[in-house]
């Protein structure tokens, strides 16, 4: 009888310790997580089930559009050739306000359209741009070379302008310890006491407007023979020097900061290169927004191309790029806030490979940083294109670099000319592909651009 009491009140004793524990959430003891236990799940109807694990734990959602139910369609960061804005909607242009004011300056003839195209040495010495600018400026309007620096790494392989400068000018840019005052080429310059620029732009055969881009400060400099004075308070401003084709500066002053030169016609299609060589495009974040915002209001950008990755890419074997997204960010929404007015277009990373033990190949990881790239578009609400994709993806920059002629240097990084050409062509059939949603004209033919 004892033996039959002491069973009895030992069931009763767990019945009720298990009904307790039912009711209580998980716990972790020790790196261990005892989960609760629902004893009438079996008698439960299957709508009144209790999922304790469901009803504790806060599932976590990424902090992006992605996680988002709105219409998009971010898969198609894949296609090539083509300008995405992820829409579902693939009648609507993507850079709409850049498109429209291409579409009105090609009716009215009046007006200038913009281009900053920020870029590594994928675009040094005017790589791309000179071709991508020639392309615009035939189908739009316009002439000149738009900006050029006081002093290049690659000038002296520059075709579109002869820049020539003494050797005293004083250079501070992304890589300085003091990174005040930067234009957005990521330089500044001051001079020496006795330092002098010349400038040709090897692109026009008929004169037209030079201005110096200089920032806060106030003396006189000479310019083509003439004295010219230079005052002003804001951080970035613009001096018209000349009507002319070539350009000689000397500046004495110390104390004005100086940025470069620009070529342009009064109206059309002008665009500037802005390379730097070895950075990743996080260090725009360096830049000064009230500068930016200055250069907005007197010198405003329709369109912002931004063209990094290659120097991400800088171990064989890396796939996880999360990192370079959370720098990036900073960069991108600096340039939104600064040119609230311009679209920005991101062009990813291209192919770029290293030597595997099976031979020369893509990045392992090129895959994965574009479509990280792709998820700072979609989550900032810029336009994409594909870079790696479009030169064809897989092993295409080998494929370049071993084609007759060849498309790419065997760094099997950088193209080339050809292959900056050809790229350019197929940047500017996408400007126009979008163009021609507006005008309603997509059954148009017009060429490829090899």
């Amino acid at each position: 009888m004892n033996n039959t009491r002491r069973v009895f009140l030992f069931t009763m004793f767990a019945f009720v310790a298990l009904l307790i524990f039912s009711f209580l959430p998980n716990l972790k003891l020790s790196g261990y997580t005892f989960k609760n236990i629902d004893l009438f799940s079996d008698i439960r109807k299957d709508g009144e089930k209790k999922n304790a694990e469901d009803s504790q734990t806060v599932v976590a959602v990424p902090d992006t559009l992605l996680a988002k139910e709105e219409p998009k369609a971010f898969d198609d960061y894949v296609l090539p050739g083509k300008i995405i804005n992820f829409s579902t909607n693939k009648t609507q242009p993507t850079i709409q306000r850049f498109i429209e004011k291409l579409i009105r300056l090609k009716s009215e003839q009046k007006g200038k359209v913009r281009i900053a195209f920020m870029g590594d040495s994928m675009i040094e010495g005017d790589l791309l741009t000179q071709d991508f600018r020639t392309l615009l400026q035939h189908e739009f309007g316009g002439r000149g070379v738009g900006f050029v620096p006081v002093n290049d790494i690659a000038a002296s392989n520059r075709i579109t302008a002869d820049s020539r400068c003494s050797k005293d000018w004083i250079k501070r840019n992304y890589k300085s310890d003091r990174t005040d005052g930067l234009f957005i080429s990521g330089n500044v310059f001051n001079s020496g006491g006795s330092s002098w620029l010349t400038v040709t732009d090897n692109t026009i055969t008929d004169p037209v407007q030079v201005s110096l881009l200089y920032g806060k400060g106030s003396g006189t400099i000479i310019s083509n023979d003439q004295q010219v004075a230079l005052s002003d308070d804001d951080l970035f401003n613009v001096k018209q020097l000349d009507i002319a084709k070539s350009i000689s500066i000397k500046v004495a002053n110390q104390n004005i900061p100086m940025f470069g030169t620009s070529f342009e016609s009064e109206n059309g299609v002008i665009v500037d290169n802005f390379s730097f060589r070895g950075i990743s495009g996080v260090e725009i974040n360096k830049l000064n927004s009230t500068l930016l915002s200055e250069v907005n209001s007197k010198r405003p950008y329709d369109l912002i191309v931004l063209e990094y990755g290659v120097n991400v890419l800088f171990r064989p074997n890396d796939t996880n790029f999360d990192w370079y997204y959370k720098l990036m960010l900073p960069s991108i929404k600096k340039l939104k806030a600064a040119f609230p007015d311009a679209d920005i277009l991101l062009i990813s990373a291209g192919d770029r490979a290293f030597r595997y033990p099976e031979g020369w190949a893509s990045a392992k990881g090129v895959t994965d940083l574009v479509k990280t790239q792709a998820l700072m578009a979609f989550d900032e609400k810029l336009s994409f294109l594909n870079l790696y994709e479009t030169m064809g993806g897989r092993n295409s920059i080998v494929e370049w670099a071993n084609s007759s002629p060849p498309m790419a240097n065997k760094d099997y990084v950088h193209p080339n000319h050809n292959g900056a050409k050809k790229i350019a062509g197929l940047l500017f059939d996408a400007v126009m592909h979008e163009m021609n949603k507006v005008n309603n004209s997509t059954t148009e033919q017009r060429p490829q651009h090899d």
